[in-house]
């Protein structure tokens, strides 16, 4: 099968392509017959279903999606709604997924934290660097994907015909301080409005409460 990789270049780009490599597809960007998207700008997925030439579509989006919540429990389920703020900025993995949707062979791989700091996850980011912040009082159970059973998943729903959405963790989940300490990163904790002073850019609320997730439903229909 012709499998096209397009938006965001990153490593999990390269890993999805290596992976369907490695699985027997052919990939290329010409006479596609599904295409695995990596979200940039909404409009240009928008275009690229509007344009259309191709039968399936996956579009990787981000368990954030599902907002961090105090009353998220443990593994959320893709039937959980998203408790995301209207000015949250991870909205733009819901208005890619409500994007995708228009397509009537789609899939949206909902994946944990991606092990890989290039990759941009906020906590991956964190756990890479010598110094890192969290909102003091705050230990949630964070849960991480590595680049590689990132790629697996992403490559595993464009060869299914399973439509919706779809998480993709890694097993298990383990509180935030542990992770900190596994990563021989030194957490500093700090209120939240010291990090808006220091680090305007830094959105703290996505490290506040559990957001992990249950992969069930992508083992069993992918």
């Amino acid at each position: 099968m012709k499998v096209a990789v397009l938006g965001k270049k990153g490593p999990l780009a390269q890993a999805t392509r290596d992976e369907l490599a490695r699985r027997g597809h052919l990939v290329s960007e010409r006479d596609a017959e599904a295409v695995v998207y990596l979200p940039g700008a909404p409009a240009e997925l928008g275009r690229l279903i509007e344009r259309g030439g191709f039968r399936r579509l996956v579009v990787r989006s981000h368990a954030m999606a599902y907002g961090s919540h105090p009353k998220n429990p443990g593994l959320l389920t893709e039937e959980r709604v998203s408790l995301l703020p209207a000015d949250a900025p991870e909205r733009r993995w819901l208005e890619a997924e409500q994007i995708a949707a228009r397509f009537p062979n789609w899939a949206a791989v909902r994946l944990a934290s991606v092990l890989d700091r290039e990759e941009g996850d906020v906590l991956a980011r964190k756990l890479a660097a010598r110094v890192g912040t969290s909102r003091a009082g705050r230990d949630p159970n964070v849960q991480f994907i590595s680049l590689r059973d990132a790629a697996r998943a992403l490559a595993a729903a464009s060869e299914s015909e399973a439509t919706g959405i779809f998480n993709a963790g890694g097993d298990g989940s383990l509180p935030l301080q542990k992770a900190f300490r596994a990563a021989g990163t030194t957490r500093v904790p700090s209120p939240a409005s010291l990090q808006r002073l220091f680090w305007p850019e830094c959105n703290a609320d996505p490290l506040d409460f559990n957001w992990t997730v249950s992969g069930e439903r992508a083992a069993r229909e992918l």
